[in-house]
């Protein structure tokens, strides 16, 4: 072998030392501070960004002082949030969560995710929640967003059918950190006994210091 072939085995021996010298040391960095679960049980004093929707389910993925728009539809008895990041540093992540009658839970003319074409129970993706009666259905796409439905047990054949559905979005940087499957479990394990039927709706009027009023110029989320 020739010197310089000699200088660069040299070289690229150094440079494979160095890759695996460094390499645990990334590694271990990108796992040093793991994403917050999802809350799935309140606090003392929860913060309501709308009724029923406590910031603490959402702020992993919204980050705080997220945009947010809750509604309550009183001639269907739905109750609807959305909730999009405002802080750069989540953004778009967003959360839509809405609850009441499954008959009237649609996500778009003629479409429910309990029934029909786009039924989310369906799919391989079922779930179910401990000590809860009721079933789950769930569809994760492409680690960056996630659709659940949750239908309601009833104790009665004549209750009035309800549900829960859940749609999230979370932002690139967080896509290969978070579990989706675990984040969408978590919010309706908690808010599951009043969208259920089973308590009253807390947080009836939105307390929380960080809830911004909607803009009207935020564009929409496809």
């Amino acid at each position: 072998m020739t010197m310089a072939g000699r200088g660069l085995l040299r070289v690229r021996r150094g440079l494979a030392a160095l890759v695996a010298a460094c390499l645990p040391v990334l590694v271990g960095c990108s796992h040093a501070t793991p994403p917050a679960p999802v809350a799935t049980s309140l606090p003392s004093a929860p913060t309501w960004l709308c009724p029923g929707v406590p910031w603490e389910a959402v702020s992993p993925i919204v980050g705080s002082g997220p945009y947010v728009l809750p509604l309550f539809y009183n001639n269907k008895n739905v109750y609807y949030c959305r909730i999009e990041a405002a802080d750069t540093d989540y953004s778009p992540g967003s959360a839509f969560i809405e609850w009441g009658p499954v008959e009237n839970l649609a996500v778009g003319p003629g479409e429910s995710y309990f029934e029909g074409r786009k039924s989310l129970f369906k799919s391989t993706n079922g779930f179910t929640l401990p000590d809860l009666d009721g079933e789950g259905g769930m569809l994760v796409d492409t680690d960056k967003a996630v659709a659940a439905a949750w239908r309601c047990g009833t104790d009665d054949a004549t209750d009035e059918e309800r549900g829960i559905i859940l749609e999230i979005w979370i932002s690139d940087a967080d896509r290969s950190r978070r579990n989706l499957r675990q984040d969408a479990v978590g919010i309706i394990t908690l808010i599951e006994p009043w969208a259920c039927g089973e308590q009253p709706v807390p947080g009836a009027t939105a307390t929380s210091p960080v809830n911004r009023p909607w803009p009207t110029a935020y564009p929409d989320s496809d």
